[in-house]
This record gives C-alpha cells, sequence and structure tokens, in this order.
C-alpha cells in the first residue's frame, strides 16, 4: 500500500504504491520494484514464491507513467548505459559476474 505520486520523482521509490520480487540464482540475487504512477494504479504481478522463471519470461505488468527499478549485486556487469531505450523481456540489461 501507498500513495499514487508521479513515478519518475525520488520520493516515489520510498512512498509509492509499489511491488518488491526478489530472485536467487546460485550464489547471487537481486530485486525488482514495480513502482505504480499516478495514472496506472496498478501492478499485477504473474508470479509466486518458489516459481522458477525463464530468461526472458514475464513476471508482471506495470503501465502508464508507472517505474521499475533494478538492483543487481555489485558483480554483475551492466551491458547498458544511462539514457539507452530497453524493452521488457528482450533487452539485456547486464550479466552476474
Amino acid at each position: 500500500p501507498g500513495k499514487f505520486k508521479q513515478a519518475f520523482r525520488e520520493e516515489a521509490s520510498e512512498n509509492n504504491e509499489a511491488q518488491k520480487i526478489g530472485f536467487r540464482g546460485g550464489e547471487e540475487s537481486w530485486m525488482i520494484r514495480q513502482i505504480a504512477g499516478t495514472v496506472a494504479r496498478r501492478i499485477v504481478c504473474r508470479c509466486r514464491v518458489g516459481d522458477r522463471l525463464r530468461t526472458g519470461e514475464k513476471l508482471g505488468l506495470i503501465r502508464f507513467g508507472s517505474r521499475v527499478e533494478l538492483f543487481f549485486p555489485v558483480s554483475a556487469v551492466f551491458t547498458v548505459s544511462p539514457g539507452d531505450r530497453v524493452k521488457g523481456g528482450r533487452t539485456v540489461i547486464g550479466k552476474m559476474g
């Protein structure tokens, strides 16, 4: 539960309606946070605790001015740079060290 401020604003990370999804692969773990914006106000999660996901598999849906934050381990090697356009399920963001 949370507020529905504009997702691009910094305070949205802490105050907006959001969902966190954690992943574990081998010894490494990472997290995705889906943050609802002012218009959509809806986050759909298709995965459940314990599910095994394949590379590129869809795990949820947010839309209309919402935002996704990715939290990688420090060992990750990124394949994109700030400002690059990415597509969910298609763009490789980084690789685990």
